[in-house]
């Protein structure tokens, strides 16, 4: 089983472990988007890492749900950078990944609620 260590844009220290389905193992890889459930909420995380072990139980671990494209959003070194920046100034992944995002780019999930009539 592989497993994805996620940036979620939170001032976390830490990354968040997923497991990748195996629909998605082709293109999840470090540096893509992808969509992963946090409590009851859907958030866009970047890959950082992709590893075959977790620290955690596999069955408390929950899947991607999307991987968004199948190129690289963010570039091995800027990976590597954002890194050293969190551990430099004691930051969490997520802040320090918003500093790389391209212009105009804000990595944000939105949950749409409808309400319609039943006509029966």
């Amino acid at each position: 089983m592989h497993y994805a260590r996620v940036i979620l844009d939170f001032p976390a220290l830490k990354l968040f472990d997923y497991v990748i389905p195996p629909e998605f193992k082709k293109n999840a890889i470090p540096g893509t988007l992808v969509l992963v459930s946090v409590e009851r909420r859907l958030i866009t995380g970047l890959i950082f890492e992709v590893t075959e072990k977790s620290d955690f139980k596999s069955d408390k671990i929950k899947p991607i749900i999307k991987v968004f494209s199948d190129f690289k959003f963010i570039l091995k070194s800027q990976l590597n950078l954002i890194r050293w920046i969190s551990d430099y100034y004691v930051c969490g992944y997520g802040e320090a990944a918003r500093l790389l995002y391209p212009n105009g780019i804000a990595v944000k999930s939105y949950q749409w609620i409808q309400l319609s009539v039943n006509s029966d």
